[in-house]
């Protein structure tokens, strides 16, 4: 509802919260993916296939009835690439554990085990890894790539984006540049939620208080660089080019 009285009302005001909400989507993608595929090790077709209708139908509707550029319902696209990011290296990493590394156990929910700590570490490291090589280079002034020199991210994205339209291209360079760390984050609790979830209902304050201390440590960050000059005006056209690094430091 705020997103849609956001872009409804153009309450540039709330432009950063706006973005955190954004960010905490694709933060959830990486931890709800993480969590399934961890406890279930389902890379079937269909469940691949099942997950892409289900984020995409309504949008595509949408987007045919009111001659809409699919990218301009962004958190779809965020939440797409992202999943389909975490499933290929989390599908790579199972297919180690199956063939190579056979002392990694299978998951399976029904058993209630999960991956070994072993799988999720590198699984993670592949999502890192292959999310750096698609979004960190190059720097650009003002997030454009018109200029760029080619990498991995116009090899994979941006040649079939352009030959949609240069409104689809630029978009979809904009707002997953914007959040392309988000699902890193999310992910990287997934691998330690089990442990987390058990241990949190047992633990006494004075075990939770480093915890609130560094929550509230990086909600203060966030907000200082939020509020920063430099970033709170303009339309938050500056502020974009940080939101990867702040966007989820107030989820904790």
């Amino acid at each position: 509802v705020a997103f849609v009285a956001y872009h409804y009302t153009n309450a540039q005001d709330v432009y950063v919260p706006i973005r955190w909400c954004v960010s905490a989507y694709v933060w959830l993608t990486g931890f709800g993916n993480g969590v399934y595929f961890w406890a279930s090790a389902d890379f079937s077709a269909k469940r691949f296939l099942q997950q892409i209708w289900r984020m995409n139908f309504l949008c595509a509707l949408l987007a045919l009835a009111t001659n809409t550029a699919w990218i301009d319902y962004y958190f779809v696209a965020l939440a797409t690439v992202h999943f389909v990011l975490i499933f290929l290296c989390l599908g790579a990493t199972r297919l180690l554990g199956k063939y190579v590394f056979r002392g990694w156990p299978t998951p399976d929910r029904k058993l209630g085990r999960e991956a070994c700590d072993a799988e999720k570490a590198v699984g993670w490291l592949l999502l890192v890894v292959l999310t750096c090589l698609l979004w960190v280079p190059p720097q650009l002034n003002n997030m454009q790539r018109n200029s760029a020199p080619k990498t991995p991210y116009d090899y994979v994205f941006q040649t079939w984006l352009k030959d949609i339209n240069h409104h689809t291209a630029n978009y979809f360079w904009t707002r997953t540049r914007m959040d392309y760390l988000s699902s890193i984050h999310g992910l990287l609790f997934a691998a330690v939620y089990a442990r987390f979830r058990d241990w949190w209902p047992k633990a006494s304050l004075a075990l939770r208080a480093p915890c609130y201390a560094v929550a509230s440590a990086l909600f203060a960050v966030a907000v200082y660089v939020a509020k920063m000059p430099k970033y709170c005006c303009n339309s938050g056209a500056d502020y974009r080019s940080v939101n990867a690094y702040v966007g989820t430091l107030w989820i904790p």
